[in-house]
């Protein structure tokens, strides 16, 4: 059995006129708010308009406040408020409360993710006396995930060097098992596991 066929396009957006993404008003909504999730723009303009056209959809409509809430940076309460108003001011409130959730949510795990990282933090320097700087950066960015991976090597680090040994080790495996070290064998191509702190 080999490799299965599978075959996608990939098309960039961006050049695009908003108009012309889909003559389909659903996709064109769905299209729009991925063209400028990563870009500069009015995003209450392009909320307007992608709302605009899923006015009918309303499960569309609700994933569209989803996304714009968890990725575009510049959304907040009342851009959102206003931008839900001038399209469907009757789902103003359901939009907002499904808006304030994933808000919510979103800090719940940033709380969680500041504290594993202080007690991480507290726990080298106890043990260690000092922490690097360029690591107490490295730590203080960490997702939740990363902490909870970091905080298990930390348990079986005896010195700081045998901490940066150790994830530099378990990077390079976790990389020769997914494919990802070079063909020279020598230097990672990407690391899938994120690494504490990389050796110098």
């Amino acid at each position: 059995m080999g490799e299965p066929d599978v075959r996608y396009i990939l098309v960039d957006l961006g050049p695009i006129p908003n108009e012309q993404l889909s003559a389909f008003p659903p996709l064109r909504a769905g299209l729009l708010a991925l063209k400028y999730s990563h870009q500069d723009g009015d995003a209450e303009a392009v909320l307007v308009q992608a709302f605009t056209d899923a006015r009918d959809a309303p499960s569309l409509f609700k994933m569209l406040v989803v996304y714009a809430t968890t990725v575009y940076a510049s959304v907040n309460p009342v851009l959102l408020r206003r931008a839900i108003h001038k399209v469907r001011p009757e789902w103003e409130d359901e939009m907002l409360s499904i808006a304030a959730k994933e808000w919510m949510a979103e800090g719940a795990a940033k709380g969680r993710a500041e504290g594993k990282a202080e007690m991480l933090l507290r726990q080298l320097r106890r043990r260690f006396h000092t922490v690097p700087s360029e690591l107490e950066t490295r730590v203080r960015k960490a997702d939740d995930a990363q902490l909870d991976e970091w905080s298990d090597r930390f348990v079986d680090a005896k010195t700081l060097r045998a901490l940066r040994c150790f994830t530099w080790v378990a990077g390079v495996l976790a990389c020769r098992r997914s494919g990802r070290l070079s063909p020279s064998g020598c230097g990672l191509i990407g690391s899938p596991v994120p690494l504490l702190w990389q050796p110098g």
